[in-house]
């Protein structure tokens, strides 16, 4: 991991996302369960929900319809300034790095 020196290399997860708090800048590593694509009248949306064994979030990419390598069964670290609402927690637009190969994800 790095220690902030590098800027191609991930930073280290600074909690579990399950003690990741609200309105707090955090840097979180996770699995990518699922990716939801969705258009509104102000452009796409890609919803990555990613969990970490201990809970889950999405990472919210607006105005993107895909991101090359970001797949379910992809290792992720993101960081951002976690958001929490009715509809859950979420990174917005957050900076990433792709962490580790594909591995298989099982069907739900």
């Amino acid at each position: 991991m790095n220690d902030g020196t590098d800027p191609l290399r991930a930073p280290a997860p600074t909690s579990t996302i399950a003690d990741a708090r609200a309105r707090r800048r955090v840097v979180l590593r996770g699995l990518v369960l699922h990716l939801d694509h969705l258009d509104t009248g102000h452009g796409p949306i890609l919803e990555v929900t990613v969990s970490d064994g201990t809970d889950s979030l999405r990472l919210v990419f607006l105005g993107r319809h895909r991101i090359a390598g970001l797949d379910a069964g992809r290792v992720v670290t993101a960081t951002g300034v976690l958001a929490s609402s009715g509809s859950g927690r979420s990174l917005l637009n957050p900076q990433y790095w792709l962490d580790a190969p594909l591995v298989e994800v099982p069907d739900a």
